[in-house]
């Protein structure tokens, strides 16, 4: 067998996934939601572990930015970028928390890296930002 297939999972229970908020030089507001999906330990290193998580992303416009939605709606990769590097305020960013089965406590957060505004609208005409993200991770015993 494939050494890099002999993992595990830990499950846990979510204590807490709040949104986090950004607003923007352009004035929208992005909500971003970082999810845990699952857990392996290190094989290694049973203290270390890695994840996978997905992003929520929403945006809230002022009128004035919101626009035809883009038809065929675009399926990304999105790369036709009005705007790139804006530059978020932090309004509100938390730690999301979980307790792993083996008794870990384990809060992550997104850092965000970069925020890129498209010239594509979604189907209710608000604009499309491209966020990038990095994790940040704090194990708890």
């Amino acid at each position: 067998m494939n050494k890099n297939l002999n993992f595990d999972y830990v499950d846990f229970d979510t204590v807490g996934e709040p949104w986090n908020l950004y607003k923007l030089e352009d004035g929208s507001l992005i909500k971003f939601k970082l999810v845990l999906v699952k857990v392996m330990p290190n094989k290694n290193d049973p203290k270390n572990y890695s994840l996978n998580t997905a992003n929520v992303v929403g945006v809230q416009s002022p009128r004035e930015l919101r626009g035809a939605p883009t038809s065929p709606p675009t399926k990304g990769p999105y790369n036709d970028f009005e705007k790139k590097d804006l530059t978020p305020e932090i309004i509100k960013e938390s730690w999301n928390e979980y307790r792993l089965k083996d008794g870990t406590v384990l809060k992550i957060k997104p850092a965000i890296t970069a925020i890129n505004k498209t010239k594509s609208f979604d189907s209710h005409g608000e604009p499309i930002y491209v966020v990038h993200s990095q994790v940040l991770v704090k194990p708890i015993k």
